[in-house]
Formats: structure tokens, C-alpha cells, sequence
């Protein structure tokens, strides 16, 4: 009666569950914009497809559910600014330090929610200008297929944001980005 009721397909499943220590690298284009306005009446308009890198770690608090440190970057080289390209020697980078939660559905599709800290990071081979950290999020859904007990291969659509504000003196400039993503994920579980 028992061996009846734990098939093969059963125990496969109860194998290949989220549990335990998390640790997830994903990588793929990423674009969208990234707009900027002071109080000057000056406005930008920073545009182009480019990377994407978002690392989590951390561990399941019940199965299927993951509580994880993030951390994503992303990365555009030569963008268009104000809708003139410039040379590839620029470039506009965006990163996220945050946390996050992962929720896996038994059929391993998931969704994962972070926040955090966001800034930019605009430069060339010369220099670089950082701005001031502000609120930031990643959203990120897919699916992963197992491709061993513990390590599962897949695919996600990302959409990230991040607003914040630089004051020097009375000096004062508005940043928000819109990204889209698609990644291709690895995790170890």
C-alpha cells in the first residue's frame, strides 16, 4: 500500500523542492530609459540596451519560499542621450543593494520581489560621477527546470526601478530609470 501511493513522479517532486541555502545568478539584456531634471530647466533622457547582472543568496524559510540578500547591476555602453549617441567609451551603469523574497510554485514558476538601496553611476576612461543612493526594486517572474536534485536552469522577464534625488547647496537634480530585462537563470539550492 505505501509503494503504491510514493510513486516515482511523487518522490521526484518531494526531492525537488526549494529548501534550504539559495543562491541564484542571473544574466541578460536589459533596457529602457533613464531620466533626469534639475532645477535648472535642464532635462535628460539616457536610453539603450545594454546587461543585466542580479545575484541573490540566502535560504528558504518554508519550502518554496525565499528570503535572500540582492544585488543587480546593470549597464549600458555608449547610450543615446537626449537622443544623440555617444561614444562607447561612456557609459551609464545602475545598481541595486537590497533584499528580496522569492516564492516558488510547485511546478517551479516564480516570482521575486526586491527593494533596496539604487544609484547611478555615469562616466567615461577618464572619470566617473556617482549619484546619491535612493529607493530602488526589481521585479523579476519566470520558470526554472530542474536539471539535477539541487541546481535548477531557467528564464525570467525583469522590470526595475529606481528614483532618487542629488542636492549640492541649492543645486538640486532628479534621477528615475524604467528597465525591462530578459535573463537567463541558474540557482543552487
Amino acid at each position: 500500500m505505501i509503494l503504491v501511493a510514493l510513486s516515482p513522479i511523487t518522490l521526484l517532486h518531494a526531492q525537488r523542492e526549494h529548501s534550504g541555502f539559495y543562491f541564484s545568478l542571473a544574466a541578460g539584456p536589459a533596457w529602457g530609459t533613464v531620466n533626469g531634471y534639475d532645477n535648472q530647466g535642464s532635462s535628460f533622457t539616457l536610453e539603450g540596451t545594454g546587461a543585466e547582472i542580479d545575484l541573490q543568496l540566502g535560504g528558504s524559510v518554508i519550502p518554496g519560499l525565499i528570503v535572500h540578500g540582492t544585488l543587480t547591476v546593470k549597464s549600458v555602453v555608449g547610450p543615446e542621450i537626449n537622443g544623440v549617441i555617444v561614444p562607447d567609451d561612456y557609459s551609464l551603469s545602475e545598481t541595486m543593494y537590497g533584499v528580496g523574497i522569492t516564492h516558488y510554485t510547485p511546478r517551479n514558476f516564480f516570482l521575486t520581489g526586491n527593494f533596496g538601496v539604487g544609484k547611478f553611476v555615469f562616466g567615461d576612461n577618464t572619470s566617473n560621477i556617482s549619484t546619491e543612493g535612493g529607493f530602488s526594486f526589481l521585479l523579476k517572474a519566470g520558470k526554472e527546470f530542474w536539471i539535477s536534485k539541487k541546481l535548477g536552469l531557467g528564464a525570467a522577464f525583469t522590470y526595475g526601478k529606481t528614483s532618487l534625488t542629488n542636492t549640492e547647496g541649492s543645486y538640486t537634480e532628479k534621477w528615475k530609470s524604467n528597465r525591462l530585462g530578459v535573463v537567463l537563470q541558474l540557482t543552487i539550492d
